[in-house]
C-alpha cells in the first residue's frame, strides 16, 4: 500500500484523530477516561463533565498525533499484545526519537496521541484497568529495544 500519510493536510489528520475518538468514545490526553477524577463515579456528572473538556482539549493534539504516527507507522508488529511496556513508556520513546530526528531539545507527546497514533497505525491494544495510563500494545520487543538504544535512528 502506498503510504501519503507524509504529504496529508493538517485537516486530514484532524479528521483522522476525530475518527478514532469516536471509536474509543473516553480517549482523552492521559489516555482512557479523565485525568486526576478517580474519586468521582463513572456516572457523575463532575466526571462527565471533566471528561468532555479533556476531550475537546485533546482533539486540538493533531500535530502530536500526526508526529507519533509519523515514528510508529514503520514499526513491527507481533501477533500477541507485548505486556513488558505500556504506551505511557512508548509515548516517551517517542518523544526521544523525535528530538533527535528533529534535532529539538523539547518535543511533547501526550499519551493519548501515541495510543491514537497506534490504533491508526493498526496496532491491536487492550486498554487498562480503571484508572490506568497506559495502553499495551503488539509492537514487538525488539523494535521497542531500537527506541531504547537509539538504533531506529541508524536504519
Amino acid at each position: 500500500m502506498l503510504d501519503l500519510t507524509h504529504i496529508w493536510t493538517e485537516k486530514l489528520w484532524k479528521m483522522q484523530l476525530e475518527k478514532i475518538m469516536l471509536q474509543e468514545p473516553t480517549l482523552t490526553a492521559n489516555g482512557f477516561g479523565a485525568f486526576w477524577t478517580s474519586n468521582f463515579s463513572l456516572s457523575s456528572p463532575m466526571y462527565q463533565e471533566t471528561l468532555e473538556l479533556q476531550r475537546e482539549e485533546f482533539a486540538t493534539e493533531v500535530e502530536q498525533f500526526r508526529s507519533a504516527c509519523h515514528v510508529l507507522s514503520g514499526l513491527e508488529k507481533q501477533e500477541e499484545l507485548n505486556y513488558d511496556f505500556n504506551s505511557y513508556q512508548l509515548k516517551h520513546r517517542v518523544e526521544e526519537y523525535l528530538r533527535v530526528e528533529l534535532d529539538k531539545m523539547s518535543i511533547y507527546i501526550s499519551n493519548g496521541a501515541t495510543i491514537a497514533a497506534a490504533i491508526f497505525c493498526g496496532f491491536k491494544y487492550e486498554k487498562p484497568d480503571p484508572g490506568g495510563v497506559g495502553v499495551s500494545i503488539n509492537l514487538s520487543n525488539t523494535e521497542y529495544d531500537k527506541f531504547r538504544s537509539g538504533l531506529l535512528h541508524q536504519e
